[in-house]
């Protein structure tokens, strides 16, 4: 996403973006039960940066402090959207301009509604045949839905691909590579050949709350011995 304007031009958020689908027929298909919003987003360099919700027949990501400077700034987000197994093979997902709702982050019209343009004049249409995820290495995987997090207020989510049963062991180091916290998962905690989620709630092996800082989350497949590292912020405030 990029703000066109010169360099004195005000900035632009985006609060919220809209998607549309439809089946291989072109009649419109309901979001509700093709698509997960708990496990579906918008991520900007790994990071989780939306909340998901299903309103009426569209899909809904809502963005928090979103904002484009002006001058051509670009920020780039990935789509990531988990289907309800079983629901759909085929499907076209479209966004359109009217999907994009941004206003002006400053100047004397803030707050006022940004004329939006996809770049294309019937919108933004992603289709094909989605089946469902395989072949997804750790590092393709291994986010953090929650960074930073405060742990006083929730736990870490952190989401990855196991493509096989295995049991996996996450850790949670300093910068330094000291062990603050460690788990090891069974397989039978754990579904193969889908995503998993773990979580973390910012306390260390002694069930202390740990300090503000930059933490590394590492996550083990034991059958394979891949692993996938992560950089994971905690504020408290």
């Amino acid at each position: 996403m990029t703000n066109a304007g010169l360099p004195a031009d005000p900035d632009i958020r985006v609060d919220s973006i809209k998607l549309r689908f439809a089946a291989a027929s072109g009649n419109v298909f309901p979001a509700e039960p093709l698509i997960d919003p708990d496990r579906s987003g918008l991520y900007e360099d790994g990071q989780l940066v939306s909340v998901a919700y299903v309103h009426e027949d569209q899909l809904v990501f809502t963005l928090d402090n979103f904002t484009l400077t002006a001058g051509g700034t670009t920020r780039t987000v990935t789509l990531r959207l988990a289907m309800n197994y079983g629901v759909a093979e085929s499907f076209t997902a479209r966004l359109s301009a009217a999907g994009i709702s941004a206003v002006y982050a400053s100047g004397p019209h803030a707050g006022q509604p940004v004329n939006v343009s996809t770049g294309a004049t019937s919108g933004l249409v992603f289709s094909g045949v989605f089946t469902p995820v395989t072949g997804l290495s750790l590092d393709d995987s291994f986010i953090i839905k929650d960074n930073p997090f405060d742990p006083l207020m929730e736990a870490a989510e952190l989401q990855f691909y196991l493509p096989e049963p295995s049991d996996v062991v996450f850790r949670v180091l300093t910068l330094t590579g000291e062990e603050v916290y460690m788990h090891e998962y069974s397989e039978c905690e754990l579904a193969p050949g889908t995503l998993n989620t773990v979580r973390w709630d910012g306390r260390n092996d002694e069930g202390y709350t740990v300090l503000n800082g930059v933490y590394v989350a590492m996550l083990r497949i034991e059958r394979s011995g891949e692993e996938g590292f992560l950089k994971l912020a905690v504020v408290k405030r």
